[in-house]
């Protein structure tokens, strides 16, 4: 495999974490990091016991949750929600926590409660019982007090009977000894504008990666040249030489003979004389005819395959739709708000802290939320050091923080669930129904006048 390829898998499968934080499957496994000392602060928590609770029966109580939460929500604070178990009954906390004016917070919260739920009472918990109220509760030893983390999205079940009150909660944990404390921190507009221009961009750089074709083509040709060429030439040559010519010869012979005692002598002589003309004429004639004749033909055969092949990653796709619903959570929370919520269940004994967050996320599954997976985990004494620090922070109504590794690089996250202000009074689900410790009454609003 392409270095390229293995880049680009890399990439997928650390957006694939991010997007469907898979990193909280095993928070047990990651640091937790200890408490900044200057967030160490009880003055920054103003906690009300809740006593009684009246409701209009006319009016639908989440909605009016909504309005009571958005109005903290604007002052850039935490909402706690504290519900404490005993053997006769449980204690019911509302909160704030604010590092910036606390007090405005608190009067905001205060006046907002009591003003869409009048007659409820809610009384304000002294300053100087806060800080031993909330370390009894995230007290630790080596041999007690497990946490569980629970993250989940909460969903409507069914929207003409409200069937997931506290309520049911309280009734099965009936007995027990355990502390819920749910915190939801709000999220200002700006930082809620980020991610969701951060969860655009990464849908962007993911959409090329879902849908691939793969094409391959194949080309053959074949070319047939055939040439034929005819040459005649004709040629004729005519020679006519004409000669005259005259020869004039003269010739002359003389001889004599003498004998003299037995010897003789024989003398001759000759003279000869000759003339010679002679005159030539040559006359030539030449033709020459020259024809040629020239005939080609060229074929030629192409054959073109070509064959296309569609790639779907599904993964990708899956992450996708996964980042199209926060997306579309996201444009919500811009509307009424965004908050970073988690639950925490500590108990004496482990059986107690898995059985209450297990009770309490199946009260929170709806129809909405079933392709939203919740994720818990469990901090006990085998992890001593990381029980600890985490409820410090849940001491002073924080969030614990975690030190995890994607793609070799160090992030520090909290082990929260981002909800908007319409899904939040589904997690701090306020009782429909009386229990031991907190009295409901619904009733018409005419009557209410105490």
């Amino acid at each position: 495999m392409a270095a390229t390829e293995l880049s680009i898998l890399n990439d997928v499968s650390v957006a694939n974490q991010f997007v469907k934080r898979s990193y909280l499957n095993d928070l047990t496994e990651h640091e937790v990091l200890p408490l900044a000392e200057h967030h160490k602060k009880f003055q920054s928590i103003r906690l009300y016991k809740v006593d009684k609770l009246i409701y209009d029966k006319s009016e639908d109580v989440n909605d009016k949750l909504v309005s009571v939460f958005n109005t903290v929500q604007n002052t850039r604070s935490a909402l706690v929600m504290i519900l404490r178990g005993r053997k006769d009954g449980v204690e019911l906390y509302l909160g704030v926590q604010s590092n910036r004016e606390v007090s405005v917070a608190e009067k905001v919260f205060g006046k907002s409660l009591l003003g869409n739920f009048p007659g409820s009472v809610a009384t304000r918990v002294p300053q100087s019982e806060v800080a031993q109220l909330l370390t009894d509760m995230t007290q630790i030893d080596e041999e007690s007090m497990n946490m569980t983390c629970l993250n989940v999205i909460p969903a409507l079940r069914n929207e003409e009977d409200f069937m997931q009150g506290m309520e049911k909660f309280v009734d099965t944990m009936k007995g027990e000894e355990y502390v819920c404390m749910l915190i939801a921190s709000s999220v200002d507009a700006a930082e809620c504008e980020e991610r969701l221009r951060g969860y655009e961009q990464l849908y962007t750089t993911l959409y090329p990666l879902s849908n691939m074709t793969l094409s391959q083509g194949t080309s053959k040709g074949t070319t047939i040249t055939e040439g034929y060429t005819s040459s005649i030439s004709k040629s004729v040559t005519d020679s006519i030489a004409k000669t005259v010519g005259q020869q004039t010869s003269t010739s002359r012979n003389m001889g004599f003979h003498a004998g003299l005692f037995g010897m003789g002598m024989n003398t001759g002589f000759g003279t000869s004389t000759g003339t010679s003309t002679s005159d030539t004429t040559s006359v030539a004639h030449s033709q020459q005819d020259s024809e040629s004749t020239s005939r080609s033909r060229a074929t030629s055969e192409t054959v073109n395959s070509n064959m296309s092949v569609n790639y779907k990653d599904k993964m990708v796709e899956d992450t996708l739709e996964t980042i199209e619903r926060r997306i579309d959570r996201i444009k919500d929370c811009m509307n009424f708000g965004m908050w970073e919520c988690a639950a925490y269940f500590m108990a004496p004994n482990l059986q107690t802290s898995v059985v209450s967050a297990n009770v309490f996320r199946s009260l929170m599954l709806g129809e909405e939320n079933k392709s939203e997976k919740s994720f818990m985990n469990l901090f006990g004494r085998r992890e001593y050091l990381s029980t600890s620090r985490a409820l410090e922070s849940l001491r002073y109504c924080r969030h614990p923080m975690f030190r995890i590794n994607l793609s070799n690089q160090e992030q520090q996250v909290c082990a929260t669930e981002y909800l908007s202000g319409r899904e939040l009074p589904l997690l701090f689900a306020l009782p429909r129904k009386s229990i031991a410790g907190v009295t409901v009454t619904s009733m018409a609003e005419w009557q209410r006048t105490d």
